[in-house]
């Protein structure tokens, strides 16, 4: 509708997340539009009000994903896998730390089917918060990396995690 439109251009912020950040936005409005909607119905304020809007479309999906693992031993191990992948560059600003699959299964203290469920989880279609994609086979000497910066800067919760490191 028009005044999605309108209100998807004012929940715009200048910054370098904005693209990873709409698009992303744009995805989960189409989501909630596809699971409810009445019969010619647009697309509107209802559905991106929804997924969050802007400010909290990709860390409400990322808790989402978090919620939707088999359990707290599986959360716990997540949020150690994000830790890892997460460093705390100059100035305070995150960056990504890629590291192999192997490395990871060491790191985060869980058995090595757990954190592959985990990546799998976090790199499958419409969430792809994750890299590689979910058609590349993960094997140990797979490189998992964040998808994009913005994950670190906008889901709330893995600032939480990071920041409690510090």
């Amino acid at each position: 509708s028009w005044r999605l439109v309108q209100r998807l251009l004012l929940d715009l912020e200048d910054d370098s997340d904005r693209l990873p950040i709409i698009q992303h936005c744009l995805m989960r409005i189409w989501e909630a539009w596809a699971n409810d909607h009445r019969e010619g119905e647009q697309i509107d304020l209802r559905h991106y009000d929804a997924t969050g809007g802007m400010a909290k479309a990709l860390s409400q999906h990322a808790d989402e994903v978090l919620q939707s693992l088999p359990g707290d031993d599986y959360r716990r191990v997540a949020e150690h896998l994000f830790k890892v992948l997460t460093e705390t560059g100059e100035e305070g600003r995150k960056i990504r730390r890629p590291q192999r699959l192997a490395n990871l299964v060491a790191i985060s203290g869980g058995r090595r089917e757990m954190v592959y469920k985990i990546v799998d989880a976090y790199r499958q279609p419409g969430v792809t918060l994750l890299m590689p994609p979910d058609r590349v086979l993960l094997e140990d000497t797979t490189v998992i990396d964040i998808s994009h910066e913005s994950l670190m800067r906008v889901w709330e919760r893995l600032r939480h995690w990071v920041e409690g490191e510090e």
